[in-house]
């Protein structure tokens, strides 16, 4: 028995037991315990949830592994690029020191520079943050859309299967002669 023959009757199953919860007048009456209406619902909720995490299992902890690996990936790129920056910095200090040493002229140049290079990588450190959380948003919402589509196209597919099974089971043979001959008809009534 397929998945998907299983995943029907359970929401047939959902679907009977929801008409029998909604219809609560009848138990309003009880002799202590649990009222039938309670025990009903949740049941319902018991087949929901469970429904949830069959359908939705795959695709949400998928969706979080690649959003776990690609968080990783960039956190390690900026773990890098802090080290390099730290290298660079730990050179220029040394650097510094070694002006330091000598003329006036020389120091208030390499503050320059260091200046320069410390907003440089600042600004680019900065790119980079506003690139990894626009890269993070825009991945979320297509792996959201993409969980829809795949959801409603598997609903509707449910939905036409058991629609077809309904039109065979119900249509006899006279009553698809009938639509034969009235679709004959108008085609010929159109030319």
């Amino acid at each position: 028995m397929s998945l998907r023959w299983i995943y029907l009757i359970l929401l047939l199953f959902v679907m009977g037991t929801s008409a029998l919860a909604s219809s609560g007048a009848e138990a309003g009456h009880h002799d202590g315990g649990i009222p039938d209406v309670v025990f009903r619902q949740a049941i319902n909720f018991g087949i929901f949830a469970l429904l949830l995490h069959f359908l939705l299992r795959k695709s949400v902890v998928g969706f979080f592994a690649n959003r776990l690996q690609e968080f990783n990936k960039k956190a390690n790129a900026a773990q890098d690029a802090k080290k390099e920056a730290e290298i660079k910095k730990s050179g220029l200090v040394n650097r510094l020191s070694d002006l330091n040493s000598t003329e006036g002229s020389s120091m208030e140049k390499a503050q320059k520079e260091a200046a320069e290079l410390k907003s440089k990588i600042l600004a680019e450190s900065q790119r980079l943050a506003t690139q990894i959380k626009t890269d993070a948003k825009k991945t979320a919402e297509l792996e959201f859309v993409k969980a829809q589509d795949e959801l409603m196209s598997e609903f509707l597919g449910q939905v036409l299967e058991t629609a077809e099974g309904d039109l065979k089971s119900k249509v006899t043979s006279s009553d698809q002669k009938r639509f034969q001959q009235e679709f004959v008809s108008r085609v010929k009534a159109v030319h």
